[in-house]
């Protein structure tokens, strides 16, 4: 594990799941598709970031190519668990 204990994860996972259970939302194909373009990306993976985007929350992922492409919402767990 990096740094943050499966408890806490746990913890972390079921407080989003909460929050968010009613909200199912597909994101909208023109900031995905320009993500992409931006990017680099798969649109499979900017699909994510353009959902977070448009939610305005964090998109927490040890995904290197979505961490470098999008450093302004992409995080990965060590710095969840240091926040």
């Amino acid at each position: 594990m990096i740094g943050v204990e499966v408890d806490q994860c746990l913890l972390i996972m079921k407080t989003l799941e909460r929050r968010y259970r009613h909200s199912k939302r597909a994101p909208r194909s023109e900031p995905v598709l320009k993500q992409v373009r931006i990017s680099r990306c798969s649109a499979y993976d900017c699909e994510y970031a353009a959902l977070a985007y448009d939610l305005n929350i964090p998109l927490i992922t040890e995904d290197r190519g979505l961490l470098e492409a999008f450093p302004d919402i992409a995080c990965d767990m060590r710095a969840l668990a240091i926040s």
